[in-house]
């Protein structure tokens, strides 16, 4: 979970609870209506899961851990819209369970 920059939204992500393994990303309104605004599907196919995500302080932008991937997303609040801005697969050999920022650099954690 993460909070959008100007925190008016929750960011939530997870997989459907079936059989097809599909990464889903959510932003929900940071009020008390706790409205869905927009949903998509992340990542690659194989991706199953958002296990783990961080958002650059700067804005928007998020890095959304997967089994194996992480997909960078972009939500634009106007539009209440995620666009996909790069998929990167085989980062670990398991699923990313955290991601942290350090000194410009992303760090991977996975339980393999």
């Amino acid at each position: 979970m993460e909070v959008s920059f100007d925190q008016g939204f929750v960011f939530l992500g997870g997989g459907l609870d079936d059989s097809t393994g599909v990464a889903i990303l959510a932003a929900i309104t940071f009020d008390k209506e706790m409205q869905l605004v927009s949903s998509c599907q992340v990542g690659p196919s194989d991706m199953n899961c958002v296990y783990s995500m961080r958002r650059l302080k700067e804005g928007n932008i998020l890095f959304c851990g997967g089994y194996r991937s992480i997909a960078v997303m972009l939500f634009d609040e106007i539009n209440k819209a995620f666009y996909t801005m790069c998929n990167v697969e085989g980062v670990m050999q398991d699923q990313i369970s955290d991601l942290r920022f350090f000194e410009g650099s992303l760090f991977c954690i996975s339980p393999a």
